[in-house]
């Protein structure tokens, strides 16, 4: 992946979340293109969650040409996540006819780092297209699935809370630390998919 989808932006924007700012990063950078090891770390190494599309995060991390990675804030703090969740196809294939669920991964994994209290999600969420590296196994789907049967939503229900479940009397979200904004790593640098 040598850029972020727009549908990155929509989903961190929706979430409450923001990408790392690549113009910040590189003043008067005008486009996606390859970013060498230096400017990748410049540019993600303070981000709180760490969004790797691809498949071969196990064999990076522990490759001597790539050892800055654990340098970065989101892979000390365990916060990286990968496109395993229903394994190594199937995020390219399904997702986006479900990109309601690739939100509402995002949002849980966003939600779970930086001090932001899961209490602000009005649902409870299994990661779906995204799979925490660490502790979620590569998922699998069927292999092949009854054409005549529908496909099963794999979106969540929403449930109403009330602001008294949500907030406290002061206003203050309940577990967070307010002013808190989880900065997203995208990985833009098609060197780190080699």
């Amino acid at each position: 992946m040598t850029g972020q989808g727009p549908y990155y932006c929509e989903a961190a924007g929706i979430t409450g979340a923001t990408i790392a700012p690549i113009t910040d990063s590189f003043p008067g950078w005008n486009g996606w293109a390859n970013l060498n090891h230096t400017q990748f770390a410049k540019y993600a190494k303070d981000a709180d969650v760490f969004f790797y599309p691809d498949v071969n995060y196990g064999d990076i991390i522990d490759d001597p040409e790539f050892a800055y990675l654990k340098t970065f804030k989101s892979i000390i703090d365990s916060q990286v996540y990968d496109i395993q969740g229903l394994g190594s196809n199937d995020y390219h294939e399904g997702r986006a006819a479900e990109l309601d669920v690739f939100v509402e991964d995002m949002a849980a994994a966003v939600f779970s780092t930086g001090g932001v209290a899961k209490e602000l999600m009005n649902f409870e969420h299994e990661l779906v297209w995204f799979r925490h590296v660490e502790t979620v196994e590569i998922g699998e789907r069927e292999k092949c699935m009854d054409v005549d049967a529908p496909l099963a939503p794999q979106a969540n229900q929403c449930t109403k809370k009330s602001w008294g479940e949500i907030f406290d009397a002061g206003g203050a979200a309940a577990g967070v630390r307010v002013g808190v904004a989880a900065a997203v790593a995208v990985a833009a640098a098609a060197v780190l998919l080699m």
